[in-house]
């Protein structure tokens, strides 16, 4: 009972201390500065302004709940630790998988909020640039938005947890998200050959090291994809499989955190 409560309490913590951070309102105030210049741009597009211009704010969106979420989770916790606040934390009633739960809840939390925020301004955008609005995909593009961004939580939660520096921990976490955004690019090239050398080996030593890297990586290129709030979901069953892998992520990478948390020595 007593680890339930100051698990409880961990979480409301971690939400409050967002709620208190300029970071956090920050990035809420530039998701919409850049949703609404997306939007401008895109409809200056010469032809389907609307669906171009639903598309920028949608992708711009996306990368700022992203990024939002990746710089305030690795900074915050690199604060934590500075102030002794994790040391005290871990000397109540709570075992580590617990309070690395709790965290993560707290940041769940918080995504939720960023993501129903990002939704919001994209309906904005549809609403003012584009007279259809299909509920269903709209729904669908949050859903998986909010998958995408619990994964990319989780592991900037193991990164920070595992590093002293919240500059290399984000610089990291980063990496890690480009790299699952641009696996399907990577694996294109590797299909059909278009690399810089033209020497055979090396053609085959990348495109093994790219296949071999897009099976430990969640493949973020298949989630939310500006598309679906237009043409909806085209290939559902490789999406859903994709959406399952991400969440299958989230215990694998939170499990690595326990097992790192246990071998420091606070």
């Amino acid at each position: 009972m007593a680890g339930f409560k100051t698990h409880s309490i961990i979480v409301k913590y971690t939400v409050l201390t967002a709620c208190r951070d300029w970071l956090f309102w920050a990035v809420i105030i530039l998701l919409a500065t850049t949703v609404g210049l997306s939007m401008f741009l895109g409809s200056t597009s010469l032809v389907e302004q609307g669906q171009t211009a639903v598309a920028c704010a949608a992708a711009a969106g996306r990368l700022i709940a992203a990024s939002g979420m990746i710089l305030f989770i690795c900074f915050q916790v690199q604060r934590a630790m500075e102030s002794k606040e994790i040391e005290l934390l871990l000397s109540r009633p709570l075992s580590r998988p617990q309070f690395v739960l709790a965290y993560f809840g707290g940041f769940a939390i918080l995504a939720a909020f960023i993501v129903a925020a990002t939704c919001f301004f994209v309906l904005t955008a549809q609403l003012l640039h584009y007279e259809k609005i299909s509920w269903g995909w709209l729904i669908a593009w949050g859903a998986s938005l909010y998958v995408e961004t619990l994964t990319i939580s989780a592991f900037a939660l193991f990164i920070a947890l595992l590093t002293r520096s919240a500059v290399f921990a984000t610089m990291t976490v980063f990496a890690f998200y480009f790299l699952a955004r641009l696996i399907g690019f990577f694996l294109f090239m590797a299909k059909g050959h278009v690399l810089i050398s033209k020497t055979p080996i090396f053609m085959k030593v990348a495109g093994v090291i790219i296949k071999s890297v897009s099976i430990v990586l969640p493949r973020f290129d298949m989630l939310t994809q500006s598309e679906w709030l237009i043409y909806g979901v085209r290939d559902l069953q490789g999406t859903m499989w994709c959406i399952a892998a991400a969440i299958l992520y989230i215990p694998f990478i939170l499990a690595m955190t326990v097992f790192d948390l246990k071998r420091k020595q606070f």
